[in-house]
């Protein structure tokens, strides 16, 4: 996607939002509310508004 993107000249222009789900299988996943429970990966690249490593 990101080279589609970069192929039309549109990959300064978008926001890319990636996350995932740790999914219930897993232990102690959603069912308490310790921070596994609610915290999950983000990733986003949004170029020259969101700087490289910030958290």
């Amino acid at each position: 996607m990101l080279k589609s993107l970069e192929a039309v000249g549109e990959l300064n222009n978008t926001l890319v939002i990636v996350t995932s789900d740790h999914g219930n299988p897993l232990p102690r996943s959603k069912c308490n509310l310790y921070d596994t429970g609610g915290r999950v990966s983000l990733a986003v690249q949004w170029p020259g508004r969101a700087p490289p490593s910030e958290r």
